[in-house]
């Protein structure tokens, strides 16, 4: 629910203490660490590029025109843009690690790195999660470096990556990684930890990096977190490539092991898309169900991603009309164009003609002129009514 505030605008200290805006701290970042320390707030660093969808959306939706956010953010933050491929945005990048966009980065007032969010989301109490959750943090784990030094002497084949395309961008190999790290003496150093985060762990690094995960998480906190997750994902693509569900099974066993804490739900989705790729469909289904049991008031947009592959691949009844029960006890929570169309569509494969046409035509119905194509659920409409001429006592 949109609600409409009057907001009065008073201007203090050159900034807006009441404003629809998320306020942005121009300058330096040695000066907003400064700001933060004397006003001691936290700081909130959207790290974005130009070309970034995503990156827009946030902006727009949740930064600018939003008196809740804005309120919020700019009671509790120093807020800083970082345009990654820009000064110093560029540098900032590089210090943290900022490799997807958008990217938001957390300090504490003391300028220590406490979190990192990656992605968008449009769902506003979901965006504003981690703003609230860096607040309240009792045992703050922070990384190991001096966020104050943005270049502690990365070498060019780390800050070739970070390269504008076109303006000497260059990915090295990863022998070339590997030859570089062979010849340092400390692999624990921010410098090539930096290195070994960005080229994604080098095969010839992994069980090194998980031989001294400990080492690594007491030093750079959720980072290596991520490294673990990074390289387990490594394996379940080539699993889901080589159909090799002992490679699948090992990733699984490497987050169980390293971060417990975020393996079921790791699990569940790389299950979804493992038994999705191999065409195991009772195991796929039987894997959204798990995801649909932690929470049943999934918001159907979102399910429709997993039941328009059964449509189009999965020929066992069983599964169909699963999908089918997904969609059909959230039924009145389908606006949208393109999960009807899933359920006109489910319900055809089912044979349910009646229902599938009513569907079909409420689907089309739901399709905004302006922004949607209903040439496929039109041309579904004729294989039902095609269907049920052939078959005239089927519903």
């Amino acid at each position: 629910m949109k609600i409409l505030l009057f907001t009065l605008f008073i201007v203090w200290f050159s900034h807006p203490v009441f404003s629809q805006n998320v306020y942005f701290t121009p300058g330096t970042w040695e000066e907003v660490l400064q700001k933060a320390k004397v006003e001691n707030k936290y700081i909130m660093v959207d790290a974005f590029t130009d070309w970034c969808g995503p990156c827009k959306r946030m902006d727009a939706e949740m930064f600018q025109n939003n008196v809740a956010v804005a309120d919020f953010v700019n009671a509790n933050f120093v807020s800083f843009k970082a345009d990654c491929e820009k000064t110093p945005g560029v540098a900032i990048a590089m210090k943290f690690k900022v490799i997807s966009y958008p990217t938001l980065l957390f300090f504490n007032p003391r300028g220590q790195l406490i979190f990192r969010s990656l992605g968008y989301t449009a769902d506003q109490q979901v965006f504003l999660e981690p703003f609230r959750n860096v607040l309240t943090i009792k045992d703050q784990k922070v990384f190991g470096y001096d966020s104050k030094v943005l270049d502690p002497g990365f070498p060019a084949i780390y800050t070739d990556a970070f390269k504008k395309d076109g303006v000497g961008a260059k990915r090295h190999t990863a022998d070339e990684v590997v030859q570089y790290l062979d010849a340092q003496k400390d692999k624990f150093s921010e410098v090539n930890w930096a290195l070994l985060y960005v080229y994604s762990f080098p095969l010839k690094y992994e069980q090194f990096f998980l031989d001294n995960f400990a080492k690594y998480k007491s030093h750079y906190q959720s980072e290596a977190s991520d490294g673990v997750k990074r390289i387990a994902a490594r394996h379940v693509n080539a699993s889901m490539k080589n159909k090799d569900e002992k490679e699948f099974d090992l990733a699984v066993a490497m987050v169980q092991q390293y971060i417990p804490e975020q393996a079921d739900e790791l699990v569940t989705n790389w299950k979804i898309n493992f038994y999705k790729s191999n065409g195991q469909w009772q195991k796929y289904a039987d894997a959204i169900d798990v995801e649909l049991k932690k929470d049943p008031n999934v918001d159907v947009d979102y399910l429709n991603q997993f039941c328009w592959p059964i449509y189009e691949h999965c020929d066992d009844p069983a599964v169909v009309n699963r999908a089918i029960e997904w969609l059909g006890s959230r039924s009145s929570k389908m606006k949208g164009y393109e999960v009807i169309d899933t359920y006109a569509a489910l319900l055809y494969k089912a044979n349910r003609l009646d229902e599938a046409e009513t569907y079909a035509l409420k689907a089309i119905a739901a399709c905004p002129p302006t922004d949607c194509d209903p040439t496929g659920t039109n041309e579904l409409l004729v294989k039902i009514r095609a269907a049920k001429t052939k078959s005239p006592g089927n519903n």
